[in-house]
């Protein structure tokens, strides 16, 4: 077990659980898990998700000021997609799969190129989602969660997949959540 894993994925729940409030310290915490994470996917080989991780640290800094930005009193107000705008960025998420997951298997020893890929753009979606305050983001959470469970697993990395398993349970009370108080908005 990799210490610097174990920092990680605390920093990580605690950035989830701060999230879920909407508490905008969630970003400093995910600036950290995602720097932490870099250096442990590195070592696993896992490409996409380690440049993930470094769009993840460029992300947090701008949610971190769009949220604040965007606060009314200690609330970050929240917003949805229109369907076009889904349909839209579902398409880009697509042609984005298509050139990196072929970039991966050409050049890198990426046991699980499309796999990688795939959690790697969806969680960009995700974070990207979230650092504008948009409620679909928690769909999007939820698949890339439960893919990360089975990478994980996959290279042993049993820490991180019970952390995601838990990031699953967690995005899905944040779905949750975050519906109830888009309907009380």
């Amino acid at each position: 077990m990799n210490y610097l894993e174990i920092f990680a994925i605390i920093f990580s729940l605690i950035s989830v659980i701060l999230t879920i409030r909407k508490n905008v310290f969630c970003w400093i915490t995910g600036i950290i898990s995602a720097v932490l994470y870099f250096f442990v996917l590195i070592d696993m080989h896992l490409y996409g998700s380690m440049v993930m991780h470094s769009m993840f640290m460029i992300l947090c800094i701008y949610g971190w000021f769009n949220w604040n930005k965007h606060k009314q009193g200690n609330e970050v107000k929240i917003i949805k997609l229109t369907s076009l705008q889904l349909y839209i960025h579902l398409f880009l998420a697509l042609c984005a799969w298509i050139v990196s997951s072929t970039l991966l298997e050409v050049y890198s020893d990426n046991e699980f190129p499309k796999t990688d890929s795939f959690v790697c753009i969806v969680s960009l979606m995700a974070n990207f989602y979230l650092s504008k305050r948009i409620f679909e983001n928690w769909y999007f959470w939820i698949i890339s969660d439960a893919v990360f469970v089975w990478i994980f697993l996959s290279n042993e990395m049993y820490p991180s997949a019970f952390l995601y398993c838990t990031f699953l349970l967690l995005a899905t009370y944040g779905l949750f959540s975050w519906k109830k108080d888009l309907k009380t908005e």
